[in-house]
């Protein structure tokens, strides 16, 4: 009985699939790997289009300076290599139709735009449903106590600054994973403390020492001085404990501010803070706490 030939076995993708360019041998396509025609069941399509679909977010870039798009853009590039910028819009009303249309994980909004600012467009997003997470970008920082009526996962100041940008990743990351991005009432990164007639949000990293004054908590800064109301015993639990100690009951010091401790005479030392803001005393009990740092 004459033999059959067997019919010729397709090519595999040994050294790459076409399709995704992704190492799989288990992949056979149905012509060489140059006319990248995948069979219908390619494996490696497959798992490449997943791993993007579960790795990659997208972000919308809102900014009527195209500089400062691009800078942003840049900075995003080095600090989440894995996002992907969708859009980008040069007012408030394109970032609005863009956030509605792309409905992006993210949408970074500088505050003053025209025919439609940040806020409002922020605030109209939410309006029409868009539930992904929003960070204010602007060199206007008086608008930061507004920020969060629009729900806003943080706000940065410019111009930006590396640290505190993957500060802001970080968090981002965190919350779009399904966990909590850094609970205010655990570790805050601001503040609200009045200065003069003015309210801010002071920024944890800047403060230097927490004094308790009658009715206030004082904050110390190397803008000055600001006072919150609220005391120090409460603020002490929402403080990174691996930055900030108790020297003394009435007292915290940020250790990055500490230029040195002094011993005056027995009994007694005093730390002496950096950029000339002054000395703060330093109890027994807060001289034990520096000492087993």
């Amino acid at each position: 009985m004459p033999r059959v030939p067997a019919a010729p076995a397709s090519p595999t993708c040994a050294s790459g699939c076409a399709c995704c360019m992704a190492t799989v041998r288990a992949c056979s396509c149905t012509t060489s790997i140059r006319a990248a025609k995948p069979c219908s069941p390619c494996p490696g399509k497959r798992r490449h289009r997943s791993n993007v679909e579960e790795t990659s977010m997208r972000a919308l870039i809102a900014d009527d300076e195209p500089l400062l798009r691009a800078e942003l853009r840049d900075a995003l590039a080095v600090a989440w290599p894995e996002l992907r910028i969708v859009a980008e819009a040069s007012d408030g009303r394109g970032a609005l139709a863009a956030a509605l249309e792309q409905r992006p994980e993210v949408a970074f909004l500088d505050v003053s735009m025209p025919h439609l600012d940040g806020m409002a467009a922020a605030q109209r997003m939410r309006e029409r449903g868009y539930t992904g997470e929003i960070v204010f970008v602007t060199a206007y920082d008086q608008f930061a106590l507004k920020a969060f009526d629009a729900r806003a996962i943080d706000y940065l100041v410019k111009p930006l600054e590396p640290e505190r940008l993957g500060d802001t990743v970080t968090r981002l990351k965190a919350k779009l994973a399904g966990g909590t991005a850094a609970p205010a009432s655990q570790a805050p990164q601001w503040l609200r403390a009045t200065r003069g007639t003015s309210t801010q949000l002071v920024p944890i990293q800047d403060i230097a020492c927490l004094r308790a004054v009658p009715g206030y908590t004082q904050l110390l800064t190397q803008e000055g001085e600001h006072l919150i109301e609220e005391p120090l015993k409460n603020l002490q639990l929402r403080l990174d404990a691996n930055s900030f100690v108790q020297v003394h009951r009435a007292a915290i010091v940020n250790l990055n501010f500490v230029q040195r401790i002094v011993r005056e005479r027995p009994g007694r030392c005093v730390v002496e803070l950096k950029h000339g803001l002054g000395q703060v005393e330093v109890s027994r009990a807060g001289a034990e706490a520096l000492r087993t740092l």
